[in-house]
């Protein structure tokens, strides 16, 4: 090989390994695709290329689209939407596929109000690490029937069994019969705010929920659900913002963890649904602000459950013909060093033949509801408590007794406004356990004539 000859193969050879890094940049570039949607940008058009300079226009193409770990679909923000998409594909723990925003101005946002459209929502999740965060949702579906079938497939999101390990996050919201159904496992719902839904889910009867749980491992956390509840009906008001419902497309809920929620003017904190094939067990309910109308937890089904660390006010007037702090029909529950705030003369839970749980009154097992008065009477030690196990359990619970007019007494409006300034720290993400918070830890009780103790 002469000398010209050698000088051209290594002139060649430099610049392919120069190139050859930025040939693989674009390679690994063009694996993780960002994807836009504008629906008011006049240059978008569903059928380009969905970049930022020519995004997709409706969710027709979102839905149409094939998408890959480590992918992202930005909707511009002060766009709006009409319908649903389903997101089908999977992302990896280290690469999930993310739904979320760009731009300047309010969240974009969605609606789909047609039952007939994706059953009424708006994104139906069937794979597995997918994050949502930042979107609006508002005026959602109602269920056109009173069947199991059509009412538990009902929400903004929808989360198919099945589809594991996603995220929603700091979306809102409004006006949508159900929020969110996790029927997957290992879900996040995290920092959404829900609120303002006083439509009926169902017929006449069954009222709105925020957030459907239908399976286990799944964690709720953060989030601020306000006024959800419909008026009328045969039981004078329905709705909440919590339930547990696995009848049709869960599973057995256990291991769930509901933490750090601020929860107001809801028609109940949570029910859990009884279901024969489908027990429940092994729920943490900790640190969350409850001032609801009906109850704080409802146990139709549900065993081995820990509530602690709760700030529970039950002092809205009644409007239901549910109107206790807890009911419990199995046995194993711990309920312990919570604070409650509750009216007068109000029913504590009433406790069945089945009902052993760790603040039982007796060997009589009251079959009849009994009064906040009549409960701290039969309960005067409770370091007398035991589980069915044998286990002492550290009870510790706070009560406050006001008087009738409870909402006016001064000791309860300090406890509103202890609530509220909880709610701040939640909003504001500090995780700060109630033993921390000396507005809350040093409250004085209440005895039943609205007196302070000295």
């Amino acid at each position: 090989m002469n000398t010209m000859s050698s000088k051209l193969v290594l002139a060649t050879c430099i610049l392919f390994l120069l190139a050859a890094p930025h040939a693989l940049g674009r390679v690994a570039k063009d694996t993780d695709r960002d994807h836009y949607v504008n629906s008011t940008d006049p240059r978008a058009d569903d059928s380009g290329p969905g970049s930022r300079q020519r995004p997709w226009k409706s969710l027709a193409a979102v839905n149409s689209h094939t998408f890959k770990p480590g992918d992202s679909v930005h909707f511009a923000r002060s766009s709006s939407y009409k319908g649903g998409f389903v997101i089908k594909d999977s992302g990896t723990a280290a690469k999930p596929i993310m739904l979320t925003t760009y731009g300047k101005g309010p969240p974009p946002s969605f609606s789909n109000s047609d039952f007939n459209v994706l059953n009424g929502n708006v994104i139906q999740i069937k794979g597995s690490y997918v994050i949502v965060d930042g979107l609006y949702f508002h005026d959602g579906a109602q269920s056109p029937t009173v069947k199991n079938e059509d009412v538990l497939r009902v929400a903004d999101i929808f989360v198919a069994k099945g589809a594991d390990h996603n995220i929603i996050q700091n979306s809102e919201v409004k006006n949508s019969p159900v929020g969110f159904h996790i029927c997957g496992q290992f879900n996040l719902i995290t920092r959404n705010r829900l609120h303002d839904t006083n439509r009926y889910l169902a017929g006449a009867n069954w009222g709105p929920i925020a957030i459907v749980l239908s399976n286990g491992n799944n964690e709720v956390s953060y989030n601020r659900i306000t006024n959800y509840l419909s008026i009328g009906g045969k039981y004078g008001a329905d709705g909440g913002a919590l339930e547990f419902d696995p009848r049709i497309y869960g599973d057995p809920i256990h291991d769930v963890k509901i933490h750090h929620n601020y929860s107001y003017g809801n028609e109940g904190f949570l029910e859990s649904t009884r279901s024969d094939s489908q027990p429940t067990g092994r729920v943490w309910i900790a640190y969350n602000v409850s001032n609801d109308y009906q109850e704080f937890i409802l146990l139709w089904q549900g065993h081995d459950w820990s509530i602690e660390n709760n700030t529970v006010l039950r002092v809205l007037p009644k409007n239901s013909v549910t109107d206790v702090v807890f009911t419990f029909r199995e046995n194993g529950n711990a309920i312990w060093n919570n604070i409650f705030v509750v009216s007068s003369g109000r029913k504590v839970f009433p406790i069945t033949a089945q009902a052993h749980t760790a603040w039982q009154t007796g060997p009589d097992k009251h079959t009849t509801p009994i009064s906040i008065s009549a409960w701290m009477e039969a309960n005067r030690t409770p370091s007398a408590w035991r589980s069915d196990a044998g286990k002492r359990l550290p009870i510790r619970n706070l009560w406050i007794l006001p008087s009738p007019t409870s909402i006016s007494h001064p000791a309860v409006r300090r406890w509103i406004r202890a609530s509220e300034q909880t709610l701040s720290l939640i909003s504001t993400a500090i995780r700060c356990p109630q033993a921390k918070l000396p507005t809350l830890a040093r409250m004085n009780s209440v005895d039943e004539t609205g007196e302070e103790p000295e």
